[in-house]
């Protein structure tokens, strides 16, 4: 690169430590997965096709901030007033008979575990358009399930929609410490059982009609309620299936994992914090939906609530203790090395400001004469 003359200063290219990236993950991450694993043809030129470098554009999937007028509010406007609530959920002391709660959180924490649900969420939904083939395809499969269940005299209404295969029959790369080759269809078989559920929410008609009215009515529809329906731990396989994911396409550090998992227990107690109201002045006596164990009959400590003994919040818990055992012994994300500047490389960075603001004061001056 050729230097710059200025009177008789010389101004050199900038160093090559003003561009580098302290984490390199978070780069990585910026990438589509097709910049990540470019492929070239004989010539050099990049063979990926527009539609590959749409569908591998996935860094922004979840919904959108909780500001008062944006398009996904107007789309999941359920989903949005829940969220709105959890929010005053984590911030705001509450009467135990009302709803069970842990204690206030400061408002910044609450903001990004308020983050980490508009990801999750998103992710659920792809309401970017970004992570599945259609979106449109997924609400209408429940109601071909429950049409051939018709033509085959079956009544569709006692089915379990959608449950997943045996976890004891799962090749290995299903599992949560396995390889992620078959994590994309369980995915979308994740998405399908939560649409499944919204649409049997609504009218029994919403089933079996298919327009992109009905479309439009169960995403407004869409609840927590039915992302998790029930408080077994089987319920988890949602949050499961999103944190596999972020694994293999995000190339999250374990730090980050423990984090994310940590809203989504949040985010699970808001779920069913008035179910377990009426049991907090008896712990020992947690009797709701999958919640009944041996285990979940021991009493609370005075720092816990019912919600602590819930099974799905027992398994999000044990993922986060996994999760925060492997930060603990993973490598830093950041480059140590990259973080500090030597004692040169500061006065070097001062001497350009002072050039910078020298050439803006004069560009000013030169403005001002003018006018």
């Amino acid at each position: 690169e050729e230097s710059t003359e200025k009177g008789d200063e010389t101004i050199k290219p900038l160093a090559p430590w003003k561009s580098v990236l302290v984490n390199d993950k978070a780069k990585l991450r910026r990438r589509s997965k097709t910049d990540r694993n470019t492929k070239t043809n004989g010539s050099g030129i990049h063979s990926d096709s527009k539609d590959e470098a749409k569908k591998d554009s996935s860094y922004n999937y979840g919904l959108l901030p909780l500001t008062s007028n944006n398009d996904d509010r107007q789309t999941y406007r359920t989903l949005y007033a829940e969220l709105d609530n959890f929010l005053s959920y984590m911030t705001i002391p509450h009467a135990s008979g009302t709803q069970s709660s842990d204690p206030p959180i400061r408002e910044q924490t609450a903001k990004v575990y308020i983050n980490h649900a508009r990801l999750f969420l998103g992710w659920i939904v792809d309401a970017r358009s970004v992570l599945t083939e259609s979106s449109e395809e997924l609400i209408d499969a429940p109601r071909e399930s429950e049409q051939r269940d018709m033509d085959d005299g079956k009544d569709g209404q006692d089915k379990e929609p959608f449950t997943m295969s045996s976890p004891l029959a799962a090749s290995s790369s299903s599992a949560l410490s396995g390889t992620m080759a078959s994590q994309p269809d369980e995915a979308d078989s994740v998405r399908k059982r939560v649409w499944a559920n919204v649409l049997r929410r609504m009218r029994p008609s919403s089933m079996r009609e298919s327009n992109e009215g009905n479309n439009d009515d169960a995403r407004n529809a869409l609840s927590l309620y039915d992302i998790f329906p029930s408080s077994t731990a089987d319920s988890a396989s949602c949050v499961v299936r999103y944190i596999l994911w972020l694994r293999s396409e995000r190339r999250i550090s374990s730090n980050y994992e423990a984090n994310i998992l940590r809203g989504m227990i949040k985010l699970v107690k808001f779920r069913f914090s008035y179910e377990t109201s009426s049991l907090s002045d008896d712990p020992s006596a947690i009797q709701i939906t999958g919640a009944s164990s041996p285990k979940s009959s021991t009493r609370l400590s005075s720092t816990t609530t019912p919600l602590d003994n819930l099974p799905i919040v027992t398994e999000l818990r044990k993922l986060h203790r996994e999760a925060g055992l492997k930060g603990k012994k993973a490598p830093r994300s950041s480059d140590e090395q990259k973080k500090w500047l030597e004692w040169e490389e500061y006065l070097e960075v001062i001497r350009l400001l002072k050039m910078d603001l020298s050439d803006m004061i004069d560009s000013y001056n030169e403005k001002m004469l003018v006018l």
